[in-house]
């Protein structure tokens, strides 16, 4: 009786217990683990977009930006800069900066256009003036964002809606 095997038929021994085991079909508890953590995943990989898409505000309709704008005052406070707006309902703007040209003032009009673009003139020449200024509108409680599609001078912003005109302009 041979109580050690052969060097080689351990070796081949071995082989093929790994190519038996890799031919059977995997069953029970396995795989419905794998099973359960490729729908977990694939699962989680839904939701994360549909909160990522969800987050963001849709555009605002006409509608929704004149009941937000009119009579009321958009604020921005950038790095930089800050600056206020008080939009009246006829369709004047009035305006004034700090931080930035010394406090400097601007009158102007604003309109919004029935496919929903918040638009914009001041008198002028440091807050774009003679220059129409057109903005897509995303509203959110009492932000907003103004993403930039036409004129010469204007850049994207995300403003404070302040309920009537808190800064006297």
């Amino acid at each position: 009786m041979r109580l050690i095997p052969a060097a080689g038929s351990l070796k081949k021994t071995a082989w093929r217990r790994r190519a038996r085991n890799r031919a059977k079909p995997r069953t029970g508890k396995r795989q419905e683990t794998d099973m359960t953590r490729r729908t977990g995943s694939t699962l989680f990989a839904i939701l994360a977009w549909a909160g990522l898409t969800a987050a963001a505000p849709p555009l605002a309709t006409k509608d929704q930006i004149l009941a937000a704008y009119a009579g009321n005052t958009l604020f921005e406070d950038a790095p930089t800069y800050n600056w206020a707006a008080f939009y009246e309902p006829q369709g004047t703007a009035r305006g004034r900066g700090w931080n930035w040209l010394g406090g400097e003032s601007a009158t102007g009009r604003w309109r919004v256009t029935d496919d929903g673009l918040f638009c914009v003139t001041w008198d002028r020449e440091n807050w774009a003036g003679g220059t129409e200024n057109c903005y897509q509108v995303k509203i959110s409680g009492e932000k907003t964002e103004h993403v930039h599609v036409s004129g010469e001078t204007g850049g994207d912003h995300t403003l404070v809606i302040k309920s009537g005109n808190p800064y006297d302009l």
